[in-house]
């Protein structure tokens, strides 16, 4: 996979991200070198390889490493309720940063701490913590690690600068972490808080890494993670179908959003149009919200979409 590596802000390279994750090992080397403890920020939106990819990658390269997450510092639905009238989860005031920081601090200088327990179901804070021992190697992954209350913290700061398109394909692919969450709000909660999210409280922090990486989701990636089994839209209905497009999208992708005779919008996601049982599709009711891809960066085509 090819990305780009991005070192002082100034300049760019094509590079093999792997090359760019060596050098993010060589600067953490550097740091241990000079001190006993280097606390890593892996930090990028949601859905761009922080957790599955990054995080397990560097930490396989040290013998004394110790990991944690920043969504087991989010407060919960509860507290984020009070604080702006609504649910959101999608800023970094809903993640403890005086927790986050007096656990950073204590880790720096070598003692282990209890950090709290995130329940993504219940989506609150669970009454239980898990033990973060001491290392010298101590990686955090995150969204909001590049916010100034925390980032001075760090000793080596990663960025994964991801696409619109494809933190939005990554999304909706990946396994819920929430089983009981519906199409509705997966799909809402995506468009009206993940996304600007996204562009107000993460990416303009990004200058404050040291390395940003470019990890863009592909077609092959998309289609080993749908298995064959299409979900076809009902046989003999009418629908009214728009097609969206996005300049990252390859040609053989499908976006598309088709209303039925019962008024249920069918999101649908295709990576290769010549393999149409490998899909995503979702079923929002137009009562519970309206699909508007344009909102997140698609634009609508004016063809019409057939069943």
């Amino acid at each position: 996979m090819m990305g780009e590596l991005y070192i002082g802000h100034n300049q760019a390279q094509p590079v093999d991200i792997n090359l760019g994750l060596e050098l993010a090992v060589a600067s953490i080397r550097e740091k241990l070198a000079e001190q006993p403890v280097v606390l890593v920020a892996v930090a990028g939106g949601s859905a761009t390889g922080k957790t599955s990819y990054v995080t397990p990658y560097l930490a396989g390269q040290f013998p004394s490493v110790s990991m944690l997450s920043e969504d087991n510092y989010c407060l919960g639905n509860s507290f984020s309720a009070r604080l702006h009238g609504v649910p959101n989860l999608h800023v970094f005031d809903d993640y403890d940063p005086g927790r986050i920081f007096s656990d950073l601090n204590m880790l720096k200088q070598g003692i282990g701490i209890q950090a709290p327990l995130y329940g993504y179901e219940e989506r609150e804070r669970r009454n239980e913590t898990i033990t973060i021992p001491p290392a010298r190697v101590v990686i955090m992954e995150g969204c909001y690690l590049l916010q100034p209350a925390v980032s001075g913290l760090f000793d080596v700061c990663l960025f994964l600068d991801t696409d619109d398109h494809s933190r939005f394909i990554r999304r909706i692919v990946r396994p819920r972490r929430n089983p009981n969450q519906t199409d509705t709000h997966r799909i809402k909660e995506y468009c009206e808080l993940s996304y600007p999210g996204y562009h107000q409280e993460i990416a303009p922090y990004q200058s404050r890494a040291d390395i940003i990486l470019s990890n863009p989701y592909s077609v092959d990636e998309a289609m080993s993670r749908l298995s064959d089994s299409a979900i076809p839209l009902s046989q003999g209905s009418t629908y009214a179908a728009q097609q969206y497009w996005h300049p990252i999208m390859q040609p053989t992708e499908l976006v598309s959003v088709a209303v039925d005779e019962n008024s249920i919008q069918h999101l649908e996601y295709i990576p290769d149009v010549r393999v149409l049982t490998r899909r995503m599709s979702f079923a929002v009711p137009l009562g519970e919200y309206s699909i508007n891809l344009s909102r997140i960066g698609y634009t609508p085509l004016e063809s019409d979409l057939a069943a």
